[in-house]
């Protein structure tokens, strides 16, 4: 049965996604843990999560003012800007205002003393305060960005994961479609010669936008006996070692990764000795022979490649100036072209046989994550790699996959491995198939091709020409193995394909279904560990900065004995120094004279308000009821009204 699938790259919108917690094995199990959330739903994490790092910014600053003010209490007799840095220290709100209000300190102070002396007992509290500021601003406005650690990377949806299951024109049309949206995203998104992308095509829906290709263009002939047309220009692509999990987005614990490898060696050949010519009453042909009727048949016998051979053929194709490209040679004298309202004519150019032949030997290799199977033909290193992944049967004498995918359903490394060589023993992946559906498409001189006009108004085409051409071919094979696992995951909503569609049915099946990745813009994913690092860290640094106080009062009393750093801190409190001020001056009956809001026995109690008869020296006026009462303790006031109320009683 053949089994096959619709359509390639396309917008990521198109595709359904997972929602919840993943785990993204690409980054570990740890940095991996993802949650995918909705685009909408994102933006008010992101936006919660500035807000809560201001929060955090505001906790943190109290939790230093109050190391910092410990650090430098002491009851020894202290100046003023002791006193008033300690206010400061006390009374800030956030690193800012305390920044701020430090250097307008030493501003104050700068001419009253040496200056390097005011600097000296400020300056480390401007710098502590303007790190404070740098950092939680960056902090705000990175955590907008809390997304872009695991970058736009989502599941697709693999609820409808499947294979299309038939043949005849049905099957060709889907090939024709998979190589053709294949030729456009390989022109489109993968990097040209000069390194530009250019297109309309969604070049970011791919976990990689491109695979890389090594090329050497200075390779030896890839067969023997001199049938190369040059021993040391010929042409060697190699992919290297493509991650199933980072580069085609399979979803995989590391221990499951398959590794694949890929290398197409390419050849202009010779025709001296591998042509013949027949004639007949009405055309002659030219037979060109390099199978088994060649009188050289084992120059192109490779045992360990799938060897390909492509004639490149003129069928009426000309050029204005002669191509020297070993497998275009377009050098033989061609007719004369004349121009429409002109006299003159030019020479014309066309190619010097009726088809050029090229030769290529193709191979692959396949490792688990530790070891490799050869590199060889498709179904050689596809049979003797199976036994790296568990799989003791010959995949070649299989007659049929379902009783492999029975018996290894609980081997996930194995299951995972018959998913791939199903893929490219029913899929459309290989140079040979790229070139047999798509043909003078794969192309990649077309470009250059305006009429029956070969390079002429576009440019000569270059020496290379042939070079260019096969590394386009091989991209457009890569670009359709980035789409094909995509297909599978995605099936198919195609009304002309989904009569066809066979959806998977083991368990093993259905996890490589719902753990493809794909990037998309419609929806927000973040790294939950960086969300809970967030959240939990700054839960910490607001719950120690509102337990502190009150655990170092708790210890002070425990003790038994009052700590002054302590009890500078309650003083230096803003209500609390207002007190401080008002009973100074004989103003009210103060009680909760420890606490952060002091209050006075009556709400009608009448306070000093301020003196402005100098403007210059403001104070609060001093009341005319001041007697010896003002020097007793707020406690000793407190007790005395309590005695009045009870002898009234």
């Amino acid at each position: 049965m053949d089994y096959f699938s619709s359509t390639s790259a396309t917008a990521s919108s198109q595709y359904g996604v997972r929602t919840g917690i993943w785990t993204n094995w690409s980054r570990g199990r740890v940095l991996g843990t993802t949650i995918t959330l909705s685009n909408s739903d994102g933006d008010l994490v992101i936006a919660f999560t500035a807000f809560f790092v201001g929060l955090i910014a505001s906790r943190f600053w109290r939790i230093a003012c109050l190391v910092f003010h410990r650090i430098y209490s002491t009851q020894k007799p202290r100046d003023a800007l002791y006193h008033q840095r300690q206010a400061i220290l006390r009374n800030s709100e956030s690193a800012g205002s305390g920044m701020w209000s430090v250097f307008g300190l030493y501003w104050a102070w700068r001419d009253s003393t040496p200056a390097k002396k005011i600097l000296v007992r400020t300056i480390p509290l401007m710098i502590f305060s303007l790190a404070c500021v740098v950092s939680f601003t960056l902090a705000g406005g990175f955590s907008s960005r809390i997304s872009t650690t695991v970058g736009n990377q989502v599941l697709i949806d693999g609820s409808n994961c499947g294979f299309l299951a038939g043949s005849g024109p049905t099957k060709g049309t889907w090939q024709t479609t998979k190589f053709t949206n294949a030729a456009n995203y390989a022109q489109q998104c993968y990097s040209s010669s000069n390194g530009s992308v250019s297109g309309v095509l969604d070049c970011t829906l791919f976990v990689t936008k491109d695979l890389d290709i090594t090329v050497d263009d200075l390779a030896p002939c890839p067969f023997k006996n001199g049938i190369c047309r040059s021993d040391d220009t010929n042409l060697l692509l190699d992919t290297g070692y493509i991650n199933s999990d980072n580069h085609l987005g399979i979803n995989a614990h590391p221990n499951e990764v398959i590794r694949i490898r890929n290398t197409l060696h390419c050849a202009p050949l010779v025709t001296e000795g591998h042509t013949s010519t027949r004639t007949t009453s009405t055309l002659n042909y030219t037979r060109y022979h390099y199978g088994s009727r060649a009188p050289t048949s084992s120059d192109l016998a490779l045992p360990d490649a799938d060897v390909i051979i492509n004639f490149l053929s003129g069928n009426g194709i000309l050029s204005l100036d002669p191509i020297d490209d070993p497998w275009y040679r377009m050098n033989k004298t061609g007719p004369e072209i004349g121009y429409l309202f002109s006299d003159s004519q030019t020479q014309a150019f066309m190619p010097e046989e009726a088809a050029s032949p090229m030769g290529c030997a193709e191979r692959f290799q396949f490792c688990n994550s530790s070891d490799c199977g050869p590199l060889a033909s498709l179904d050689d290193a596809f049979e003797y790699s199976a036994r790296l992944f568990g799989i003791s049967e010959s995949l070649n004498e299989a007659e049929s996959w379902d009783p492999l995918w029975v018996k290894y359903a609980d081997n996930r490394l194995a299951t995972r491995f018959l998913w791939l060589a199903f893929t490219y023993a029913s899929y459309p992946i290989t140079p040979y198939e790229a070139m047999s559906v798509l043909g003078p498409q794969v192309l990649e001189s077309r470009r250059r091709l305006q009429g029956s006009f070969q390079g002429s108004f576009q440019g000569v085409l270059p020496d290379n020409q042939w070079q260019l051409d096969i590394l386009f071919w091989f991209k457009i094979t890569l670009a359709s193995l980035q789409t094909s696992f995509v297909d599978i995951a995605y099936g198919t909503v195609d009304p002309e394909f989904a009569p066809y569609l066979v959806n998977v049915t083991e368990p093993a099946q259905k996890d490589i279904c719902n753990n493809q990745i794909i990037n998309s813009t419609q929806y927000t994913s973040f790294s939950l560990l960086g969300i809970l690092l967030t959240y939990v860290g700054g839960l910490l640094i607001i719950l120690v900065s509102f337990i502190l106080e009150p655990l170092l009062a708790c210890l002070q009393h425990r003790r038994q004995r009052k700590d002054y750093a302590v009890i500078e801190w309650d003083a230096n409190e803003m209500l609390q120094l207002q007190r401080l001020a008002q009973e100074g001056s004989g103003w009210g009956t103060w009680s909760n004279c420890t606490k952060s809001i002091p209050t006075t026995t009556s709400p009608e109690e009448a306070l000093g308000g301020v003196d402005y008869s100098n403007p210059k020296h403001l104070k609060l006026h001093v009341s005319r009821k001041a007697t010896d009462l003002s020097e007793k303790t707020c406690e000793s006031k407190a007790e005395e009204v309590s005695i009045r109320d009870e002898t009234k009683l």
